[in-house]
């Protein structure tokens, strides 16, 4: 009968050569892909939220998104109330619609970004509405409105698509070996080696 010894080592990441910090690296990486936490996307939703869109009149707003790696993926912004004074400011438009100027700002064409029912979170899942079912309109203001709603509709789908590449790109930087050497040694992780070769994590 032989008999086959084996050593075991529970050792830190700074003990680790070359090598093995290399096979500890896609030790991690390869769990952290397979995590569904999504701690990734908190700081770029919150940037959206608190600084991207409230240029846009949008100070509320609900951010869906999917990702990333299926076809229907993507990013989508939706909101009640759109600032109308503040998103012609924004998109460069004030006085192209400066003949319902006076409507948007009294509130009596209600401007919003609504959400179409759909499993899918990408762009075109919303688009921008002009409410003008309470107000007299001409025809040259009802052409107006309809192309503010347009223009509405294009500029939200622009940004939700920003989102969704900041989104991605957010989450392949926690996969960078910079950033997983960093998670490694900021919780002191500790690896389990047999026979000089990394087989997992220790917990």
């Amino acid at each position: 009968m032989k008999t086959i010894t084996t050593t075991t080592f529970v050792m830190d990441f700074s003990e680790l050569n070359a090598e093995q910090q290399a096979a500890a690296i896609e030790l991690v990486r390869d769990r952290e892909r397979a995590s569904e936490d999504n701690f990734f996307a908190e700081s770029v939703l919150e940037y959206y939220k608190e600084t991207v869109l409230p240029e846009y009149g949008i100070d509320e707003a609900e951010l869906q998104y999917s990702g990333f790696w299926s076809q229907g993926d993507g990013a989508s912004i939706s909101t009640d109330h759109v600032d109308a004074e503040k998103f012609l400011r924004k998109v460069k438009a004030l006085t192209k619609y400066r003949s319902i100027r006076h409507l948007l700002n009294e509130d009596d064409l209600e401007m919003s970004v609504e959400r179409s029912q759909s499993r899918y979170a990408h762009e075109n899942t919303v688009g921008g509405c002009v409410d003008t079912r309470y107000t007299d309109l001409t025809v040259k203001q009802a052409a107006l409105a309809e192309d503010l709603e347009n223009l509405l509709t294009d500029t939200i789908r622009e940004l939700s698509c920003k989102l969704y590449r900041d989104l991605e790109n957010a989450y392949e930087d926690q996969f960078t070996t910079e950033n997983i050497v960093g998670l490694i040694e900021g919780n002191e992780y500790q690896f389990n080696v047999i026979d000089d070769v990394v087989e997992s994590i220790a917990y």
